[in-house]
């Protein structure tokens, strides 16, 4: 099962969440002084398609959590430096 979870993990394809990237987008907005209000560049369409991706997500997240939990620690082939 360990090894199963690793190697899921290292071919796993890199993935940022499109609800940080909207919230990210937003907070530059704020930092340049702009309100909330006047962005126009933010859509809702983008959004709701970002939220979706997002409980997908979640939900694939919370699964390779619950199989890293349940997996057994694998030994080192040698001691890292140190520790």
């Amino acid at each position: 099962m360990s090894e199963l979870v690793l190697t899921s993990l290292i071919t796993a394809n890199e993935f940022i969440n499109p609800l940080l990237e909207i919230l990210w987008e937003i907070d530059q907005h704020e930092r340049q002084g702009q309100q909330l209000i006047e962005i126009g560049e933010i859509e809702l369409e983008n959004f709701t398609e970002a939220t979706i991706l997002s409980r997908q997500n979640s939900c694939l997240l919370q699964r390779s959590l619950d199989n890293l939990k349940k997996a057994h620690p694998i030994a080192a082939p040698a001691v890292i430096r140190g520790f």
